[in-house]
């Protein structure tokens, strides 16, 4: 048989036995794959789907090891018997023998500690081949191009002999090693033809996978719940899989000149018979009576289960086990824990806003793009999506520039220095000033920008902008008209040529020098009105201020949080002290915040619009990495927030079942390994949370560690994130305890 010829001849075989092949592999595999979807969706594991994949978060524990020790066992007694009738129904498909399924495994046993062999066999090659690898570029620490050089052409030529030896030991009934031996005899002068097969074998897999993987990857194929698509995966993977036994069995089908053949009598006495010839002289013994009618009800639908099984075991483990199904990107752009982003989704697509340095737009359409580069710009500023594009407040500090120096006047107030807004009307932020222009002057501030916030938010056609400066000494020395300390500029559209502002009292204390963060927030009732939150990140205080309406003529403030720390704190995690509001549909607001002293994350249910009324709770134990936690609220009033649980390293969404998070449930999404650096969340219409979060390791060779954040959208399929929220909403009113997230 030549080259071509054994190739047609696998086709053939694959066609016209297709159905035989998948029930001598899947039928023995079922006990085996219900063991291995078991323990993959192990509660303890805190399994989430992510991109169609099941990941775990934890390690396993004793109990799981014990019961992955006794799927081993069973997947070393049953994969012989699988694997060794398919090569057997295979090769004698191949030889113009028709093999049945039963006679195929009853064969199969009596070959079971020969193919355990091979398998073993199997092992210790790789093994090997990994241990010369580890010890090349770890131990003796080689060139990686001679590494290459060196292994590659071992591993192509002796991984086809390995390969071989299979269906030598089933076809010829020899023991490994002699299979080995006569793999090895069959394979001169087909070197290349025995590797064309052997990579045929395992290259079709991996690009079968490959081709799955970019098929997901498309934007249509996201928009398909991934439980349908993981079952279509493994429906594809099932059908393909005979072709491995049949490509395993096709080289020693090859009859050369010259070089030893598979023995046809050995073979012959090997593969059986589905018919049984009487010996001669003798008559033969009538059949029983059967109804094969009978016989094929019963059989097919038993076979097309337990072929079927296997494609269906994982997405309704996944689906009864409520476990967790979410989309994932990385995100590039945003890599520090200065930054101050903010989210906006509708439907499978989210919009990724936040100031680094400058304003920065990212579209998660699925995958996250960003729209392009960004002008440099001082800290202070912030961005917001707005239809079209989206608006970003900045602080820009002018010098005279018709002045010589210091002495002349050169760097004293200038009258267009300080806080500017712009609408963009596209999502490409760099081009936005040659388009747009320099933005508006809402805030004239001629002191130093180095304490300066800002925050935006929506209103009608135009946007309610918060914004605090501090650099009295420089105000008081010129008397500025802008003394600096917290103000509110009321936008009737976002070119806000004419903003209403509001200044508010002056011992209300904002942020920290010299860093950006979430200190200031801002957002718009339902009703009437907004509230803006200021976080004091030198001594950690929290207060609320409130306007009953635009003009704002008379604010209520509220001290949410008192100062906890008595003396200044200059450290690098100020950037994740912070507070986030939101309102409720009812028009009261919700905080989340975090705690300076030990980094709890606390929600503050506000009882009225006020918030002269509220209860404080924490939703977390402490953790001195926390950044603050990222917050929404689902169309029932009921806040949502996603944080790190420092304990078990995961970032988790709390969400409440009651409008003062008094219940709560928890859903772990995604396992950290650095340091806590952002959290942001939204919501679509739909209640679906939308996330962003970032971790980093500080670099220890800086005396003040840096932050170079690797950031991560995350959008969950469904409400909660999957999690049970049928418990009643019990209202403001109810105040039992919690259990808080550690």
């Amino acid at each position: 048989m030549s080259l071509l010829t054994a190739l047609g001849a696998v086709g053939v075989a694959y066609l016209r036995r297709l159905w035989p092949l998948l029930v001598v592999l899947s039928v023995p595999a079922v006990p085996v794959v219900l063991m291995s979807e078991l323990a993959s969706v192990w509660p303890a594991l805190d399994p989430v789907v992510v991109n169609g994949a099941v990941e775990p978060l934890n390690s396993p524990g004793t109990g799981l090891w014990v019961f992955l020790g006794a799927t081993l066992v069973v997947a070393l007694a049953l994969t012989p018997i699988a694997l060794g009738g398919a090569v057997l129904l295979g090769a004698g498909a191949m030889l113009g023998r028709r093999v049945t399924v039963r006679d195929a495994w009853r064969q199969a046993l009596r070959r079971h500690l020969s193919t355990l062999g091979w398998l073993l066999l199997l092992l210790l090659w790789t093994a090997l081949v990994l241990g010369l690898l580890f010890t090349a570029l770890l131990v003796v620490e080689a060139p990686v191009g001679l590494t290459v050089v060196v292994l590659v052409p071992l591993v192509l030529y002796t991984l086809p002999v390995v390969v071989v030896a299979l269906p030598v030991i089933l076809l010829e009934g020899h023991r490994p090693f002699r299979a080995l031996a006569v793999s090895w005899q069959m394979g001169r002068f087909r070197r290349l033809k025995f590797l064309l097969f052997a990579a045929l074998a395992f290259g079709s897999g991996y690009l079968v996978r490959q081709g799955l993987e970019y098929l997901g990857s498309l934007a249509a194929v996201q928009s398909v719940d991934p439980l349908l698509t993981m079952a279509a995966t493994a429906l594809v993977t099932a059908l393909l899989a005979p072709l491995w036994p049949l490509l395993v069995s096709a080289p020693v089908m090859l009859c050369d000149s010259g070089t030893r053949d598979l023995d046809l009598v050995a073979a012959d006495r090997q593969i059986p018979r589905s018919v049984t010839v009487p010996e001669p002289g003798s008559s033969p013994e009538p059949a029983a009576r059967t109804d094969p009618r009978g016989r094929t009800l019963v059989t097919v639908p038993l076979l097309a289960l337990a072929i079927l099984l296997p494609v269906a075991v994982t997405p309704l483990t996944l689906w009864a086990s409520g476990t967790p199904r979410v989309f994932t990107s990385p995100v590039g752009s945003i890599s520090r824990d200065e930054a101050v982003p903010a989210l906006a989704a509708e439907g499978d697509r989210a919009l990724i806003t936040a100031f680094q340095n400058g304003p920065q737009v990212v579209v998660c359409d699925p995958e996250c793009v960003a729209t392009g580069d960004h002008p440099y710009q001082r800290r202070g500023g912030a961005a917001l999506a707005a239809d079209p594009g989206f608006v970003h407040t900045f602080w820009r500090e002018y010098e005279h520039e018709d002045r010589e120096d210091e002495a002349s006047g050169k760097y004293d107030p200038h009258e267009d220095s300080g806080l500017y807004l712009r609408h963009c009307a596209d999502l490409v932020a760099e081009t936005c000033e040659e388009e747009v222009g320099p933005g508006t002057l809402v805030r004239p501030f001629g002191g130093h920008h180095w304490h300066v916030h800002s925050a935006i938010a929506p209103l009608d056609e135009g946007v309610v902008v918060a914004s605090y400066a501090s650099d009295r000494s420089r105000a008081e020395h010129f008397e500025l008209a802008d003394q600096g300390g917290l103000r509110v500029q009321v936008c009737e559209d976002t070119a806000c040529a004419d903003p209403h502002t509001v200044v508010l009292p002056e011992d209300i204390r904002v942020g920290a020098p010299s860093m950006d963060g979430t200190f200031l927030d801002v957002a718009v009732s339902p009703e009437d009105g907004f509230a803006v939150t200021a976080y004091d990140g030198n001594h950690g205080g929290l207060t609320l201020v409130h306007c009953p309406d635009d003009e704002c003529a008379a604010p209520e403030i509220t001290e949410v949080a008192p100062a906890t720390l008595l003396s200044e704190y200059e450290g690098y995690l100020a950037p994740r002290f912070g507070a986030r509001v939101e309102y409720r549909p009812d028009g009261t607001p919700v905080v989340a915040y975090r705690v300076a002293q030990g980094g709890a994350a606390h929600v503050v249910d506000c009882h009225d619009a006020a918030c002269a009324e509220f209860t404080d709770r924490a939703v977390t134990g402490p953790g001195w990495a926390r950044p603050v936690p990222g917050l929404a609220v689902d169309s029932r009033g009921n806040p949502q927030l996603v944080t790190f649980d420092t304990t078990a390293e995961q970032v988790v969404l709390v969400s409440c079942l009651d409008s003062g998070c008094a219940e709560t449930v928890t859903v772990p999404l995604r396992e950290f390994e650095g340091e806590p650096g952002v959290t942001v969340l939204t919501l679509d219409e739909a209640d679906r949370p939308h996330l962003l979060w970032a971790q980093d390791d500080p670099d220890p060779f800086w005396r003040t560690p840096t932050f170079d954040a690797s950031s991560e959208y995350v959008r969950c399929l469904e409400p909660r994130c999957g999690a049970d929220g049928t418990a009643p909403d019990a209202g403001p009113d109810h105040r039992s305890a919690g259990l808080p997230v550690p």
